[in-house]
């Protein structure tokens, strides 16, 4: 655009708002000069001056533009904030009417054919790929981290503990049995608040109620089962809070 200084960051949310490519140029123009003539808009844009009515007409039918009679006509810019409002407004009305048609006619449609969602279940084998489970899930959880610790390997203290004492900003509950509480000793209170139970029946982590992963133990061949499932992943996180409601706080 010749003698304009156009903002291509700008020119760009225009026409990701809707606007063409000529009537972004020509809206520019038009904030930057004032009121002027189409003439001297085609001039400072380069549109096509057989154009540039048609491009001023849907400004104006959109409401970014105003137009003052006369010989010529002269244009002017109605403001940014009134035309994004009303610019908003027309989006979600068209937003409502779309959702009303999808609503109505494709939701039943895919209750009908009872299409199942297919949630990721993956069954982790082997006491490495847990533990490197284990650390991905910690390293991504942002808010809240509950896991249940029946017992600790040597991989498990080695790559997962001191990951606990270095992540900032979650709330992270440990419940583990009374053996391996004393086995660690004020150890454990540097992680998170620690909840005791005499007995655990296996053990795993719920991350941010997002995804979960749940120990089969060794006597299955160290065995783990992650999924993102929000039913599964809901079921193992009311598990955890009825552990942890009814298990001890650890004396420091």
């Amino acid at each position: 655009m010749e003698g304009l200084n156009v903002n291509g960051r700008i020119r760009e949310a225009l026409r990701d708002i809707g606007l063409t490519e000529y009537e972004a140029l020509a809206y520019i123009a038009l904030v930057s000069l004032g009121e002027i003539t189409a003439i001297k808009i085609s001039e400072a844009t380069l549109i096509p001056y057989s154009k540039i009515y048609g491009v001023l007409e849907g400004l104006r039918n959109r409401g970014w533009i105003g137009v003052k009679d006369g010989r010529p006509k002269t244009y002017f810019p109605r403001s940014p904030i009134d035309a994004l409002r009303s610019e908003k407004i027309k989006m979600e009305n068209k937003f409502q009417v779309y959702e009303k048609i999808v609503l109505e006619d494709l939701q039943p449609l895919f209750e009908q054919v009872r299409i199942k969602e297919r949630p990721e279940i993956w069954i982790i084998r082997g006491n490495k790929n847990i533990v490197s489970n284990i650390v991905r899930i910690i390293k991504s959880t942002r808010n809240r981290l509950m896991m249940a610790i029946p017992t600790i390997s040597l991989e498990m203290h080695q790559n997962v503990l001191p990951l606990l004492g270095q992540i900032q900003g979650v709330d992270i509950q440990l419940l583990m049995t009374e053996e391996l509480f004393r086995s660690m000793g004020r150890y454990a209170h540097i992680f998170g608040e620690v909840r005791t139970r005499d007995e655990m029946f296996g053990g795993g982590l719920v991350a941010d109620g997002r995804e979960c992963l749940i120990f089969l133990g060794e006597e299955h061949g160290h065995l783990a089962i992650w999924s993102d499932d929000i039913g599964l992943t809901t079921i193992a996180k009311v598990y955890f809070e009825h552990l942890w409601e009814t298990a001890k706080p650890a004396i420091h």
